[in-house]
Formats: structure tokens, sequence, C-alpha cells
């Protein structure tokens, strides 16, 4: 896993083109280590999904985001925070390429999921929230996305400590309140 955490920490750096080699040799031994059911590989591959998603690689990283996705359905068993953050992953990835229905489907999955695993509001519903009002501007209902972004950002900043997912909220609230 040390080609993994190498992998992540340049990745949280911004240095995701020096980031994708280690984790890509982190699948590929991984590959060849564990099972395909175990929770190692399913962390790799959605490492160099996240990190060929942050390159704009959007075509690369859907086929690595649904294989972690359903990895990870099988080895947590369906309700688990893992398998919330790949849902929020592929459905901003689906975003990036134009799929909002499939984008749509994915970010209420991870809403519903979230009201489900965690016990009160959480920073992984308010990203899925935003990626739906994201969904829905892209469809042309700008009335509920509207609602949601600004929803989404009621939400994050009850949770000051994630910064990350709270520019990534500002950002779809300008693009979705300016058009």
């Amino acid at each position: 896993m040390s080609l993994d955490y190498v992998g992540a920490t340049l990745q949280g750096q911004g240095r995701a083109a020096e980031a994708l080699p280690f984790a890509e040799e982190a699948l590929d031994m991984n590959r060849r280590l564990y099972p395909m059911d175990h929770p190692h590989l399913a962390q790799s591959l959605g490492n160099v999904a996240a990190i060929r998603l942050s390159l704009g690689n959007y075509a690369e990283a859907e086929p690595l985001h649904l294989q972690a996705l359903d990895m990870r359905r099988n080895v947590y068993g369906g309700d688990h925070p893992r398998v919330i953050i790949t849902l929020n992953n592929l459905a901003s990835c689906q975003l990036k390429l134009g799929k909002s229905a499939d984008a749509e489907t994915h970010a209420r999955e991870a809403i519903e999921m979230c009201d489900r695993v965690y016990s009160r509001e959480h920073p992984h519903k308010a990203e899925a929230i935003s990626l739906l009002a994201g969904a829905r501007f892209d469809q042309g209902d700008r009335v509920q996305a509207r609602d949601l972004i600004l929803q989404a950002e009621e939400l994050i900043l009850k949770f000051t400590t994630d910064g990350a997912t709270a520019e990534r909220i500002a950002v779809a609230k300008k693009r979705i309140l300016e058009n």
C-alpha cells in the first residue's frame, strides 16, 4: 500500500501527473497480489480513477470507477462510506463526460446511502447533492439545480473542516447561478 500512499499524497498536493505512475504501479501490483474482491485492490482502482479524473482523462477514469464501485459493493456488502465516495467520484466523472442521466442516478444513490450510513448530515451528502444539482442543471432543470446547490452549500457550511468539498460546491454554485 505504500505506492498507493505516495500516489495519494502527490495527488493531494495537486501533483496528479506525478502521482499517476505510483498509483498505476500499485494497481498492477495489487492485481497480482490480491483476489478481485479485496479492499486493497478496490482502493487502488479508485486511486487511479480519481487521478485520471483530476487529469481530465474522463473516458479512462469512468470504467475504473465502475470497476471500483462493483468491487466495493461486493467487498463491503452494500451501504458503506467507501461506496458513497465511489458513487460521488463516478457521478463527477459522468458529469464531465456529459452523461447527466447516469450522474443523476449515482448521485441520488449516494444521497440515499448517506441517509442510511450516517446518523447525521455529512460532507459526502453535500457532495452528492452538489453533483445532483449539476446533473439537473445539465438536463435543463435550472430551478431544481439552484435549489439543490443552495442546499448543498448550506450543508457543507456545517463542516468547515472539509475545504475541498466546499470549494467544489462553490464552483458548482457559480456555474449554476450564473447561467
